[in-house]
């Protein structure tokens, strides 16, 4: 069904006349929207069952200078010199060979290094770990952290576990273990390098002096003339979106920022470049093109859909009642649709392993 279609019925079922008043369509696709994302999160679909990758980097050395902090000087003890390097190191950490402390960078500008705290430890070879891997964007909730080696599934951790497990965090090996950080303010960074070109209508967006690549990835929100899209994927210098373009665009400069991406620790450290795949429960995306916009379910679906909008709009009518009729047919044909549509199921739903009494050491 088409977006158009659904705002329409939506109009209607809540006795507005005038389905054309730009108003009144602007408030129906506000409240099909959130409809839309309430019924998306309600339960695991299979619809939201995804998968992605990760490229692990081992931890990297080299020569630098830098002046150590006597109490007066933190500004300059905050500088580390190292040189011309590859790729940025903001959010990682710095350590002084021999030292015993790590330090968050907080800014690299291709040669100096700006610390979160001055350094105290001399020196003039140093190590920067890579603590923390930015899931996509398009992640809600992680389901499995695997290889396609051979190797084990990872072993989720809390991370004061994992802190007290190893006596050195950054030690190099194969990775065994994870942990959740959340929201890594670091690497929530905004990308607008470049132009971008698309018709209306269209769902793809083709780059110019971009490099999408690297920089943006599934879930991003590129923001063009304060219209907002879902990135669904990346195809080089195309961007796969959602949904579809409001209007076209020729030459047009943009924005692509994070939408809240988890963040994990591995436990050890890679030794060597590895990639890692992930399983994940994805995040529900907004539509915004009536006449394009197809809305990819059933009919029984849409309508389960239509009815909580249906009941949001009459919330916002303080028409409490009807209110809460329709909120209750939404709850009894949403139940009805988790009855009969698999969805995804963790791999462990209890753990409840049978102790003996008569087994040592309980109490």
């Amino acid at each position: 069904m088409l977006l158009k279609t659904a705002i329409d019925d939506l109009i209607g079922r809540v006795g507005l006349k005038d389905k054309e008043n730009a108003d009144t369509r602007a408030i129906a696709l506000t409240k099909f929207n959130f409809s839309f994302a309430a019924f998306w999160k309600a339960t695991n679909w299979n619809f939201r069952y995804k998968s992605a990758q990760l490229v692990l980097i081992p931890n990297i050395t080299g020569t630098g200078t830098w002046t150590v902090f006597d109490g007066t000087n933190e500004d300059v003890s905050r500088a580390i010199n190292v040189g011309s390097h590859a790729g940025k190191w903001n959010g990682r950490y710095f350590q002084p060979t021999g030292a015993d402390n790590w330090y968050r960078i907080q800014d690299d500008d291709g040669t100096t290094l700006t610390l979160d705290a001055p350094v105290l430890e001399s020196g003039t070879t140093f190590t920067v770990w890579k603590r923390l891997y930015q899931l996509c964007s398009d992640c809600e909730t992680l389901l499995n952290l695997y290889p396609f080696n051979g190797e084990s599934v990872k072993e989720y951790r809390p991370s004061q576990k994992l802190v007290g497990d190893y006596s050195s965090l950054a030690t190099e090996s194969v990775p065994l273990k994870y942990s959740e950080y959340g929201v890594d303010n670091y690497q929530d960074l905004v990308y607008s390098t470049g132009t971008v070109t698309g018709t209306e209508g269209s769902d793809m967006l083709t780059g110019t002096a971009t490099a999408f690549v690297g920089n943006v990835g599934m879930g991003d929100i590129i923001t063009i003339d304060d219209n907002e899209y879902v990135i669904k994927r990346v195809e080089g210098q195309i961007l796969k979106l959602y949904t579809h373009l409001l209007f076209a665009v020729t030459g047009g400069t943009f924005s692509i920022r994070k939408n809240n991406p988890l963040s994990i620790s591995l436990y050890p450290n890679t030794d060597a470049f590895r990639i890692l795949n992930y399983d994940y429960i994805s995040k529900p995306y907004h539509f915004t093109n009536e006449t394009y916009d197809d809305i990819p379910f059933d009919r029984n679906t849409i309508d389960c859909i239509l009815k909580r909008a249906e009941a949001e709009w009459l919330a916002k009518n303080d028409e409490w009642n009807n209110y809460t009729i329709a909120l209750n047919v939404y709850e009894a044909r949403l139940s009805g649709l988790k009855a009969n549509k698999n969805a995804v199921k963790s791999t462990f739903s209890k753990f409840e392993p049978l102790i003996s009494p008569a087994m040592p050491g309980r109490y």
